[in-house]
């Protein structure tokens, strides 16, 4: 994983097969305004005091997420 001013690059793997799923919490929450994986938009999901991340592995192949902040 990659942090940066004002992003966070993490490279992910997983099963195709499997919807893949991040869940992000803390006291910055209000600071995460965005994320992409390998540049296509994905959707935040506000749940309670969390966002959750959903998206779709690829097969066999590394992908990244970008949550891009204020």
């Amino acid at each position: 994983f990659e942090a940066l001013d004002d992003q966070i690059i993490i490279t992910l793997q997983g099963d195709r097969d499997l919807v893949g799923e991040i869940v992000l919490e803390g006291g910055n929450l209000s600071k995460v305004k965005s994320a992409t994986i390998d540049g296509d938009s994905i959707n935040l999901m506000a749940v309670k005091d969390r966002i959750a991340l959903s998206y779709n592995h690829k097969h066999n192949k590394e992908i990244l997420l970008t949550i891009k902040l204020s």
